[in-house]
C-alpha cells in the first residue's frame, strides 16, 4: 500500500500520522480480512449490542443449554433448527441463547427452552443496546433446513473458529493492538 501524505499532513506531528496510517491499517484489515471470516462462519449477520427484538420491538424465547460455548458452535446450534424456529441468537463470552419463535419449545439435543416470556415473532429486525453491551445479536438470514451435529457437540472442549484463530493473534501485532476484541 503506497500512501501520499499531503501539505497539510506535512505539518502534523509524526503521532498523529502514525495514528492516522495505523487506522486506515485497521479500517483495511476489516474490510478485507474479518469481514469474509465472518460470512464464512454461517449465515448469519450481527445485528448489534444486546439482545434481539423482531419488528414490533419483542423479545425472543430463549433456548440454551449448560456449559460454555464458542461463537461458531452457537451458530452451530441454531442450525439445528429451521430458521422458522431459531431466528438467531446473542452471544457473549462463551454464553449462547438461541433466540426462538414465541411458543416453540421442542429441545434438540442439549439445547431446551430457558426462557418462554419473550412474545418475538419472526425474523429479527433490531437490538436492544441496553444491558450488557459485550452481548451481541446475531440474525440468521437463511431459511434453511437444520443440519445434524453430532450428539456429543456440547459436552466436547469447544474448538475455535478460523476467526477465532485470527482474534487470537492480532493484539500481538503492535499495530494492530485491540483490534482483536471488536469482534470476539
Amino acid at each position: 500500500m503506497v500512501h501520499v501524505i499531503n501539505a497539510s499532513a506535512t505539518c502534523k506531528s509524526p503521532q498523529v500520522i502514525r495514528e492516522a496510517l495505523e487506522a486506515e491499517a485497521r479500517a483495511e484489515i476489516v474490510d478485507k480480512v474479518l469481514k469474509p471470516l465472518l460470512a464464512m462462519e454461517g449465515p448469519f449477520e450481527e445485528v448489534g449490542p444486546g439482545s434481539c427484538l423482531d419488528v414490533e420491538g419483542k423479545e425472543y424465547d430463549t433456548f440454551g443449554h449448560e456449559g460454555t460455548v464458542t461463537l461458531k458452535s452457537c451458530k452451530d446450534a441454531c442450525m439445528l433448527f429451521t430458521a422458522q424456529q431459531c431466528h438467531g441468537l446473542t452471544f457473549a463470552a462463551g454464553r449462547c441463547e438461541l433466540r426462538m419463535e414465541d411458543g416453540f419449545d421442542q429441545a434438540s439435543q442439549d439445547w431446551s427452552l430457558s426462557w418462554a416470556e419473550g412474545t418475538g415473532h419472526g425474523t429479527i429486525q433490531a437490538n436492544s443496546p441496553s444491558g450488557a453491551t459485550s452481548t451481541r445479536c446475531w440474525r440468521r438470514t437463511d431459511g434453511a433446513e437444520p443440519t445434524e451435529q453430532p450428539s456429543n457437540h456440547t459436552t466436547e472442549q469447544p474448538s475455535g473458529s478460523v476467526l477465532s484463530g485470527i482474534m487470537d493473534w492480532l493484539p500481538d501485532m503492535g499495530i494492530l493492538s485491540g483490534l482483536g476484541s471488536l469482534f470476539r
